[in-house]
């Protein structure tokens, strides 16, 4: 692999614009075709006239970076430089405003992932606060117990197989015709919900019911992938090095056991049984009790609309919490590096 001082402007240059160039494609691909983006020729001119200014600068900088590396200087006085030079690197991105320390931005940024958002309100009367609490403790666990680059490398293991790819392609699917801000993805499907979540329904009919049945299926199937990564999470916390291919293979069922034994608020709001159901269409509605029965196999589950109406809102809470997970990750990473650099005595020094 080329060191930095090996990679020349003009390289890098091409790289991105080659990125630039294929990103609407890409987007297409991922969103079945839903999503279209355009980059006129106006705007990739103007991208590379801008580019190799900011590129040059950052080039340098990270090189600079890269050399303190090997220079015969404390390690104190190595994070410190490089931290720095962090610091000119994001504010020449125009990511983090210049008055601001780009840790303080990170942290910032990644903070509000612990609260309800704003537009689904609708989150109050479920146990989403819960689900992120079960979440934070489990991040903070695995943080305290310097396991973060052990968490990262079974993310990585993840991004190369194809669930990172459905799950994403997952989200277009079940937004697209509510959602059109991508870059809010964590409340993908907040139109959604306000439109089945008003505050004037105060009745539960059967044409809802078909819907929640519907959406209950979709979002079962992303609670399934998140299930995975859970078992491997909770796995590193116990010192273990998962194999995300085996847990994959070992079936929603087991993994729904394996989580519910070691953190059961994350488990007990969704119903294997009622998922088969509806997987097989195995369920009847009963319009004179305003009840729908779910049969997988032996079993039989029978509950009223308002009923099944309060399960799919908590699923729904369950999987958008769980969307946020890899972020919550970030956040106990970053701050267990500013309690780190603060033990150092060098936040001080920067602030």
């Amino acid at each position: 692999m080329p060191e930095l001082s090996d990679v020349s402007e003009k390289e890098i240059v091409d790289t991105i614009m080659s990125i630039i160039e294929q990103l609407p494609s890409f987007l297409s691909k991922l969103s079945m075709g839903e999503l279209e983006l355009q980059f006129s020729e106006k705007d990739i001119k103007e991208m590379r006239e801008q580019l190799p200014e900011k590129l040059t600068k950052g080039l340098q900088i990270a090189k600079q970076i890269e050399s303190i590396q090997i220079e015969p200087i404390s390690e104190k006085e190595k994070i410190l430089r490089s931290y720095s030079l962090i610091n000119e690197l994001f504010h020449l991105t125009n990511m983090v405003p210049s008055e601001q320390d780009w840790l303080d931005f990170v942290i910032d940024e990644l903070e509000p992932v612990l609260t309800i958002p704003t537009d689904l309100s609708y989150l109050q009367n479920t146990k989403y606060l819960e689900y992120i609490s079960a979440m934070n403790k489990l991040g903070l666990k695995l943080c305290q117990k310097g396991k973060y680059p052990v968490v990262k490398s079974f993310f990585s293991d993840i991004s190369i197989t194809d669930d990172e790819y459905i799950i994403l392609q997952g989200f277009f699917n079940c937004t697209i015709n509510h959602y059109s801000n991508l870059q809010k993805g964590q409340h993908y499907i907040s139109k959604l919900c306000a439109l089945l979540f008003s505050t004037h329904r105060q009745t539960v009919r059967k044409s809802q019911i078909n819907k929640y049945i519907e959406i209950y299926f979709d979002l079962a199937g992303h609670y399934e992938k998140y299930l995975r990564v859970l078992v491997g999470l909770l796995e590193i916390s116990e010192n273990k090095m998962p194999d995300y291919f085996n847990i994959r293979n070992r079936g929603l069922s087991n993994n729904h056991k394996s989580v519910g034994k070691k953190c059961k608020i994350l488990t007990e709001d969704f119903d294997v049984h009622i998922r088969n159901s509806i997987a097989h269409k195995s369920f009847k509605l009963d319009l004179d009790n305003e009840s729908v029965e779910f049969i997988d196999k032996q079993d039989k589950i029978q509950i009223s609309y308002s009923h099944f109406s309060n399960k799919f809102k908590d699923l729904s809470a369950l999987v958008i919490a769980l969307f946020l997970m890899q972020d919550i990750m970030k956040l106990h990473n970053f701050i267990n590096f500013k309690k780190q650099l603060e033990n150092y005595g060098i936040k001080d020094t920067l602030s």
